[in-house]
């Protein structure tokens, strides 16, 4: 509970308090509570045994106002001004960048509405592909950010763009190295596997938790990984061959997969992320998605993500 809810529960809780005492006061003559009295065994002499009974009677139906004295009269304090509440900020919707007026992507690699690739791993298990186009100053390598409370931070991602075959332009931006501090393990986009940590000694793992949530600039793998990205100034991934950046996006599957082709594809891919996609990546949402290409169905409820922030389970 906030500090400013307790601070006004105490207020409350004090002004009752206040008013019961005033009533008490009003009731009981200089502030004393009543107290049950012994009976009275023998005559005990008193002034009010010289009263007649007129003015008896007019003593016990007069009002009875407490005598203010100097220890029972406190000078009253002032009211606490309730602290206003502040209006807490919106997260900012991160503008989406503009597509690039001189990048060019090919037909091979624009996408149909409703008419996605996909690439099958056995049992009945099947990602949906997109075709992206990705360029070196696409990369953020200095704009790192966390999910899941810490668990997973981001160290470097990416601006990546595609089209469709009507010629509309469209915009995500997706991770491309992330380190989960919890289980130490290593996501990096086009590599076939995620790198699994956990079993090394605690001085390697603490060295890669190093390298991995620090600056990239100071990230001894750095240079490696870049050259492993292979980004252009083209924006595909091969010039050669006129490959571009195959992004699967999947669900979490429900039964077990024993395909051999999971196991070894992908299987840790689905794991590294099960934690965020769960209940956001549906087999509904992402049919909606293939239909509309609303990249806000994908959208994960983290604050101070890139604009149209996709995860994908691996890359081609």
């Amino acid at each position: 509970m906030s500090r400013k809810e307790l601070s006004r529960r105490d207020f409350h809780r004090l002004a009752s308090m206040l008013i019961l005492g005033a009533v008490l006061t009003a009731c009981t003559p200089e502030g004393r509570a009543q107290e049950t009295r012994p009976a009275i065994t023998q005559t005990v002499d008193s002034p009010i045994s010289t009263l007649t009974d007129e003015e008896i009677r007019e003593l016990i139906t007069k009002p009875m106002t407490p005598t203010p004295t100097e220890e029972n009269t406190a000078t009253p304090e002032a009211s606490p001004t309730p602290e206003a509440t502040a209006t807490p900020e919106a997260t900012a919707t991160p503008a989406t960048p503009e597509f690039p007026s001189d990048l060019i992507i090919l037909p091979q690699h624009q996408v149909e509405i409703g008419n996605f690739g996909y690439n099958e791993w056995g049992s009945e298990y099947t990602t949906s592909v997109i075709q992206l186009y990705i360029r070196a100053q696409d990369a953020h390598y200095n704009e790192p950010f966390t999910m899941l409370n810490g668990q997973y931070y981001v160290q470097a991602w990416a601006d990546a763009w595609f089209k469709e075959t009507n010629g509309a332009e469209h915009h995500v931006s997706v991770p491309l190295v992330v380190y989960d501090t919890e289980n130490y393990k290593l996501f990096r986009l086009y590599w076939p596997m995620v790198s699994d940590y956990s079993d090394r000694e605690d001085e390697s793992i603490n060295n890669m938790s190093q390298q991995f949530t620090g600056p990239w600039n100071e990230n001894a793998f750095s240079e490696m990984i870049e050259n492993d990205f292979n980004f252009g100034e083209t924006g595909l991934y091969h010039e050669e061959d006129n490959s571009a950046y195959a992004i699967q996006i999947g669900v979490i599957p429900t039964g077990n997969i024993t395909s051999s082709k999971y196991q070894d594809g992908i299987e840790t891919h689905v794991e590294f992320w099960r934690d965020l996609i769960e209940g956001v990546y549906t087999s509904e949402k992402i049919e909606t998605f293939k239909q509309t290409l609303d990249t806000s169905l994908l959208s994960l409820s983290e604050p101070n993500l890139p604009a149209n922030f996709i995860i994908p389970l691996r890359a081609n």
